[in-house]
């Protein structure tokens, strides 16, 4: 009745003189432990050395579902096979939150021209819905299209996440930045002022409201008449 037994045997079972197959033994595992994510991890490493790269994939989702804990070898791991496209629509779960935390364990350099093209297909995903419903879904979608250079539809985004959770902090801190650097300081002042209200020892919403105050009347000094 313990899986650690079963996923011990099927890990080792290439050692012993007799043994079932690997798959047995994960089987048994997934049988008496189904909703621990470190069985499937298990069994895909095992069908991942014996090169059944679909078994593989098919275990480390079911890993991912449960759990996010082991994303980084799981990734790592299967992008030493897979392409990245393969390792999104085959092992990822469908979140962009969990697509943008896969970024650095796929694509390692920060200048990887790949980078590019997730970023892409995470906007892509949040554009065609259904939206984001947590604010992390918020953040990664932000997140690509600041990669992606779209300000206008950052701003959009911004502006849907502050809707959508109007009491968060980060929530309103990231779309008091988007109007800062589009300029909007009108708009940001207010929003910077109601973060000082929220956090009023903060130093930077406080350098932030300053600087959008002094940028709101350069401004109106040089539209002036």
């Amino acid at each position: 009745l313990s899986p650690v037994a079963h996923v011990a045997l099927g890990t080792y079972s290439r050692l012993f003189t007799y043994s079932e197959p690997p798959a047995a033994h994960f089987a048994r595992a997934k049988k008496v432990a189904a909703f621990d994510p470190d069985v499937w991890y298990a069994s895909g490493r095992s069908a991942a050395a014996a090169n059944d790269w679909s078994a593989a994939a098919a275990d480390w989702r079911e890993s991912l579902a449960r759990s996010r804990k082991r994303l980084q070898p799981i990734v790592a791991l299967a992008g030493s096979r897979l392409t990245p496209d393969e390792v999104r629509t085959r092992i990822l779960p469908d979140e962009p939150d969990v697509w943008l935390a896969a970024v650095p364990y796929l694509f390692a350099p920060p200048d990887d021209a790949g980078r590019e093209r997730w970023y892409g297909a995470i906007a892509a995903r949040c554009s065609a819905g259904p939206g984001p419903t947590t604010l992390a879904g918020y953040f990664a979608w932000a997140t690509a299209l600041e990669h992606l250079g779209d300000r206008d539809e950052l701003l959009r985004v911004w502006r849907a996440a502050a809707d959508r959770f109007p009491e968060s902090v980060p929530a309103r801190s990231g779309l008091a930045a988007a109007l800062e650097d589009d300029e909007r300081y009108d708009e940001a002042v207010p929003v910077l002022e109601w973060l000082i209200g929220q956090k009023p020892d903060s130093a930077e919403f406080r350098l932030r409201l300053e600087a959008a105050r002094h940028a709101l009347k350069l401004q109106a000094e040089i539209n002036a008449p």
